[in-house]
């Protein structure tokens, strides 16, 4: 698992982020009221994108961060090994997740939601912090 103190509280703090902005965005599209300083995150958030059959993305969103944390805090679910492996799983499949997600953002909604491209900075900073620890080992 991550155990530089720094890199670790980092990771920690990115994936508190990245929970609090799919909070949000799952919120502000149940009151259908978005603060959107960049882009237009009610066009991305009203899209058929914004679904996973009748699930939001913003739950995946949800639950992908807490799992994130849970595994950063090392709270004990399998062995540490195993935590690790876990999470890289889990960064490596909300990459490609949010890969997709800007892709359908730029290419086929034509709108841009600035809290989803920040979600998406939050994975890459957690995949970066995660390969950097993994090469220091």
């Amino acid at each position: 698992m991550i155990n530089n103190a720094l890199m670790r509280g980092m990771a920690i703090v990115v994936a508190g982020i990245g929970w609090a902005v799919s909070g949000y965005l799952y919120f502000a599209s149940q009151i259908g009221e978005f603060v959107c300083p960049i882009g237009n995150c009610e066009t991305v958030n009203r899209s058929e994108y914004a679904k996973i059959g009748s699930v939001p993305v913003s739950i995946l969103g949800i639950v992908f961060y807490l799992l994130v944390l849970c595994l950063l805090l090392k709270i004990p679910i399998f062995s540490e090994k195993m935590n690790r492996f876990l999470l890289g799983i889990l960064l490596g499949t909300g990459f490609i997740f949010s890969v997709y997600l800007t892709y359908a953002e730029i290419f086929w909604i034509q709108a841009i939601c600035i809290w989803c491209i920040v979600s998406f900075g939050c994975v890459v900073v957690l995949g970066v912090v995660y390969w950097l620890d993994g090469k220091r080992r």
